[in-house]
């Protein structure tokens, strides 16, 4: 293998790690927010809440980061529906299986209605997994995307990227009121803002990116102004009351300087340099990471969003009033972490499982169709 096929293999392994690291920010995102530990207009300005939203600025670029990723390396690519086909039978799996369980353990679920039957079957289409949602309808655009980025200049691209931009987020971020346009970058056109963020990177590059020293540069400041904006309208709220809405600002995925820490963390592990780590760490972490998704879908599904963390208290306790709450955060997201991806390798062995016999029914049924046509004639 050459240099060139060195570097593709080291910035795959980079991005798998990537993947991982994302998904364990994730779970320690819906942690933070499940156990009241987030600088809010209701909570105390603290020692504990502080931490608790700088923890949350450094994790918030893992939703932005994942799609980023998808316009990286998705731009150079054919659209292929069975991809999205594998994507959707593998959320419906969850969004069976997750109340399946519930109901066995005697816990409530919230589609004990017929009506509400449309979470578990229709899981992309009713919102059960918001980010589901916003990634299957911006893939169904990829097509569009991919012609598009290939036939403009880097100049164009930049302009268009540069006036999306003003709309989702830019406005936004300088204006404290609740405007009915923005959606917090819970939506598919945010999506597609980041894919093509994601296809000029990988096209074009970003200068003040071009190297994992400057890259974290950026991520770290981006993130200690969103913890300090935070605190300065926290503040503000107790001297004036009110700020209920901008106080949320600096933790939507489509605020600017979110933006900006999840470029700088994007370049982080695009110049990680990990062509010296044993092949075995290599295997380990593309095992990891080929499951990772699964973690979103199991503890991120709507009987559990709300419920997991309380369900778990029974196991680690609950959340200490202390920053030992750090410590309780890092192993209960460890533990949803490994039970994730071990159930995920199980559902991987049953579909791998059905595939192979599905592929040998018909393949037995095509064989003697075609002997008993050759008989006829």
């Amino acid at each position: 293998m050459g240099e060139a096929g060195h570097k593709r293999e080291n910035r795959n392994i980079s991005f798998e790690l990537m993947r991982i690291v994302c998904m364990f920010m994730v779970v320690m995102l819906h942690y933070l927010n499940s156990t009241d530990r987030l600088i809010s207009v209701y909570a105390p300005l603290d020692s504990v809440h502080i931490a608790g939203t700088a923890i949350e600025m450094l994790c918030i670029v893992c939703v932005n980061a994942f799609v980023l990723l998808s316009g990286y390396y998705l731009c150079r690519q054919d659209f292929k529906p069975k991809r999205l086909v594998r994507l959707e039978l593998e959320i419906l799996f969850y969004a069976l299986l997750v109340p399946f369980v519930l109901k066995l353990a005697g816990q409530p679920v919230i589609g004990d209605s017929v009506y509400d039957l449309r979470y578990y079957f229709l899981p992309v289409m009713s919102g059960n997994y918001w980010f589901m949602t916003a990634y299957a309808v911006m893939y169904l655009f990829i097509p569009v995307l991919n012609a598009a980025v290939k036939s403009l200049s880097g100049k164009a691209l930049r302009n268009a990227l540069f006036g999306l931009l003003i709309p989702f987020s830019l406005v936004k971020s300088v204006c404290p009121l609740l405007l009915s346009f923005d959606r917090y970058g819970y939506d598919f056109g945010w999506f597609i803002v980041l894919y093509l963020t994601g296809a000029y990177i990988a096209l074009h590059g970003i200068p003040f990116l071009s190297a994992r020293k400057k890259g974290t540069l950026v991520y770290l400041l981006m993130a200690a102004f969103s913890l300090l904006l935070t605190v300065l309208i926290k503040l503000v709220s107790l001297s004036h009351g009110g700020m209920n809405h901008p106080i949320t600002i600096p933790n939507h995925y489509n605020f600017l300087p979110v933006y900006l820490s999840s470029l700088g963390f994007f370049a982080v592990f695009m110049h990680l340099d990990l062509s010296r780590i044993p092949d075995k760490a290599k295997k380990a972490v593309t095992f990891v990471s080929s499951s990772a998704l699964a973690v979103y879908l199991i503890h991120g599904h709507i009987d559990l969003i709300d419920s997991w963390a309380y369900y778990l208290t029974g196991i680690f306790g609950t959340a200490p009033e202390s920053l030992f709450f750090i410590l309780h955060g890092l192993i209960m997201c460890l533990f949803v972490f490994v039970v994730s991806i071990a159930v995920d390798k199980i559902r991987i062995l049953l579909f791998n499982g059905i595939h192979f016999l599905c592929c040998r029914v018909f393949h037995v049924k095509i064989r003697q169709a075609g002997n008993n046509g050759g008989g006829r004639a």
